[in-house]
């Protein structure tokens, strides 16, 4: 039997959705304000005490955070393009980059031709899913259904919609929200998110985007771990 959440946990889950996809898509002035400031940080130290990481544990997640914090503005243009470099370094650029953030390309295949990719298994799987759950992404619209931020956006939903029903004492909607989650978890995300973020503190040229992996993959061992069942077990 999967393991009942708190609300408070659940609402941490999806925010910690929400703050891993900001690096998952050109780097945002706000976002390297938040890096320079200490607000992302202390952020990420919150969701983290939420999702029961130990203090110590959580300062040495966040820890590379701490060189980055000033108050030069210079300082903070300067970050913004290093990370905005490392994200095209990383995956925007067809010709040069060094990963992928789709899920059907990233595990190989015939899938990695972007011009099958909208027909794939992969992303109509996926699509059917979403659409099952009521779910439509702000974001897909101009990316594919496999994207990692759109799954990202996905989960954070479902987190946040399990926590209310958790508040509310709503146990069938609660259990209906779970068996969506771990179907998600079993059938992509945990065939690839920890793979990914493991990739990423390899071929990442800045400590920003090792930071965020090494926190990313911490927090995926801890929901992949909590209660989940096979899709056997869930029929």
């Amino acid at each position: 039997m999967n393991t009942v959440k708190e609300s408070g946990e659940l609402f941490a889950s999806s925010d910690m959705y929400q703050a891993l996809g900001e690096f998952l898509h050109r780097t945002t002035p706000e976002l390297a304000a938040a890096l320079c400031d200490g607000r992302f940080a202390d952020d990420i130290a919150s969701i983290l005490h939420e999702l029961g990481f130990a203090d110590t544990e959580a300062s040495l997640l966040t820890g590379g955070f701490s060189e980055l914090l000033t108050s030069s503005d210079e300082e903070r243009d300067k970050l913004f393009h290093a990370v905005r470099r490392d994200y095209t370094h990383l995956f925007s650029n067809p010709q040069f980059s060094v990963m992928t953030l789709y899920e059907s390309r990233f595990l190989g295949g015939e899938e990695r031709d972007p011009a099958v990719q909208a027909h794939s298994g992969t992303v109509h799987e996926i699509g059917s899913l979403y659409k099952r759950a009521g779910f439509e992404s702000a974001i897909q619209p101009s990316e594919y259904a496999d994207h990692m931020r759109v799954e990202f956006e996905f989960m954070q939903v479902l987190r946040k919609n399990q926590g209310i029903s958790a508040e509310s004492g709503d146990a069938d909607s609660y259990q209906k929200i779970e068996d969506t989650v771990q179907i998600f978890f079993n059938r992509h995300l945990k065939k690839w998110a920890v793979p990914f973020f493991e990739e990423v503190i390899l071929k990442s040229k800045e400590d920003v985007y090792k930071t965020v992996a090494r926190i990313a993959i911490a927090f995926f061992e801890k929901e992949f771990d909590e209660g989940a069942l096979s899709e056997q077990e869930q029929v």
